[in-house]
């Protein structure tokens, strides 16, 4: 038995797995499409910036690793519905919300105009259907 699961009935914790499992494995997809588009580890892991990245997952959300994290980290809260897991996703959720603040800050730095424009334009975790476009000057 898991450590602190919850007592739910059978119907809701069978419910619960089938959720939290497409949960996690949406945010593992977002993870890597997101680590995938940039096609280098370095820029990845903004080790490396040389340009704005608004293409691909990046037209849709700002930051998919994070969501990506985040909705996994959910996921499993759910589908295996333990206080432990609901303590650790809350940590990476407040953890998150710092680093893509400070993201955002560095690309405003790095990128300026540009960055701001599509800062504004591209929500920060949940992906919007339609992508950005680039203002061409």
């Amino acid at each position: 038995r898991v450590l602190f699961r919850s007592q739910l009935t059978d119907g809701w914790s069978i419910a619960g797995l089938v959720v939290g499992l497409v949960a996690t494995l949406a945010g593992v997809a977002l993870l890597l499409w997101g680590m995938l588009e940039f096609r280098s580890p370095a820029r990845t892991w903004a080790l490396e910036e040389n340009r704005l990245v608004t293409s691909g997952i990046y037209a849709h959300v700002r930051h998919p690793q994070h969501s990506g994290i985040i909705a996994a980290a959910f996921g499993v809260t759910i589908a295996f519905q333990t206080v432990v897991g609901l303590l650790l996703a809350t940590v990476a959720l407040l953890w998150s919300l710092v680093q893509i603040r400070l993201e955002d800050q560095r690309l405003i730095v790095l990128f300026g105009d540009d960055a701001r424009r599509y800062i504004a334009a591209v929500p920060g975790y949940v992906p919007r259907w339609t992508a950005y476009r680039e203002r061409v000057e």
